[in-house]
């Protein structure tokens, strides 16, 4: 692959919107890449970003910051080699936009407080460059159905949206107080933030995509006998996978309440803090269609959600510190300290228990007279090879799974 063109370009500008109250600043730039394969097809990649943020002096104990912040990865042509169609590369998407508002008053000499909210919009897309959707028609050129030929050579693609939202709303009091002969700094506060993960994959067409049978290796007569199928038609077998996929969102919830004090006394100063962490995860309801071309191995679904096995991690943190400082002018410092910190409950734990995630199934059909050579026409004879995951073939409307969360999973 060979670097064609690099181009970098941006602006920034600011200053005083309204004098001692209000200022702004903003800023712009871009990226842009083009790559060349070992194909001649071109990898096109534009990086965007932008940014603007407000500062403004409400009164006098009172200020607000404002911003907003996206950034935005553009591909046209991702995943271009010699073994791929055009219509098999991808155009990626995947802005992602954060938003921050922050205000802070102050309320005397011995107490201030600090309100924030953000959100985070993120996001990622592949859409196949052949086309996405169940419009796209099952015929083996640019834009049809996906499907790898006798060489492997692939034509379309599958396609790929996720979406990643992230609310928190966050609160941090301090408070200065004197007790006979220590001087405290007190800080307290909590945060609640939700994040959502719901992701969906689709092949074009029949939600289908096809394997020439001599590239698969399922040409083979002692396969077709044990599937029940003639084995002197062994020329006839193609592979097909079939898709089935919600998309079902994976929702994490963090709340925290923490408290510490910072306490000074001639040389030493002490902290002493705690903090509470309660985490959940939980998958939420969603619908999942059935794919269209065996809807008798995959039916449609209805997924009321679940809790992920009850999953829920409670902890206390403590924080612990000790300084002093040596000599007369206190330039030499001695510190000391001890914490613990709970591991994150990651949105995987809710997935391994999510029934409707992404489920696929191998089948070889036999090729019959008239048609496309090596698609899968309504109709023709087929069966359900070992490869499939996801899901029990034998029960298909299963709203559950085999895979457990052990109970007691905690966060040390």
């Amino acid at each position: 692959n060979n670097a064609d063109r690099i181009q970098d370009m941006g602006f920034e500008a600011g200053g005083p919107a309204w004098r001692d109250r209000v200022w702004l600043w903003g800023s712009w730039g871009q990226n842009d890449i083009t790559i060349v394969s070992g194909s001649g097809q071109k990898d096109r990649t534009v990086l965007e970003n932008v940014g603007i943020k407000l500062n403004a002096q409400l009164s006098r104990n009172n200020s607000l910051v404002v911003s907003y912040n996206s950034g935005d990865k553009q591909v046209v042509g991702r995943d271009a080699g010699v073994l791929k169609d055009a219509s098999a590369t991808w155009n990626q998407r995947g802005p992602t936009g954060i938003t921050k508002i922050e205000d802070s008053h102050v309320f005397g000499s011995n107490l201030f407080l600090t309100g924030q909210y953000s959100f985070v919009d993120g996001g990622f897309s592949l859409t196949a460059q052949g086309g996405c959707g169940p419009d796209q028609p099952a015929v083996p050129y640019p834009g049809g159905e996906m499907n790898v030929d006798a060489n492997g050579f692939q034509r379309n693609a599958a396609c790929l949206l996720t979406s990643h939202p992230q609310t928190e709303r966050k609160l941090d009091v301090s408070y200065f107080f004197t007790t006979a002969s220590l001087h405290h700094e007190l800080k307290f506060g909590g945060r609640i933030r939700e994040t959502s993960n719901a992701s969906a994959w689709s092949y074009p067409g029949r939600n289908i995509f096809h394997y020439e049978g001599s590239h698969a290796g399922v040409q083979d007569p002692e396969l077709l006998a044990q599937l029940g199928l003639p084995p002197g038609r062994a020329e006839d077998a193609h592979v097909v996978y079939a898709y089935r996929q919600g998309p079902v969102p994976l929702v994490s919830t963090y709340d925290s309440l923490w408290i510490q004090d910072t306490m000074t006394m001639g040389p030493w100063t002490f902290n002493v803090g705690l903090r509470y962490d309660l985490q959940d995860v939980e998958n939420r309801p969603g619908t999942v269609d059935a794919n269209p071309a065996f809807p008798e191995i995959m039916p449609p679904l209805v997924f009321e959600g679940n809790d992920a096995g009850g999953l829920q991690w409670v902890s206390l943190s403590p924080r612990l510190g000790l300084t002093y400082a040596l000599g007369e002018e206190r330039k030499t410092l001695i510190r000391g300290s001890f914490a613990q910190y709970p591991k994150p409950l990651s949105s995987a734990v809710a997935g391994r228990v999510n029934p409707v995630g992404g489920q696929l199934a191998a089948i070889l059909f036999l090729d019959d007279p008239g048609g496309y050579p090596s698609f899968y026409d309504e109709g023709e004879t087929w069966a359900l090879l070992g490869g499939y995951w996801g899901f029990d073939p034998d029960n298909p409307t299963a709203l559950v799974t085999s895979n457990q969360n052990d109970p007691d999973m905690n966060p040390v």
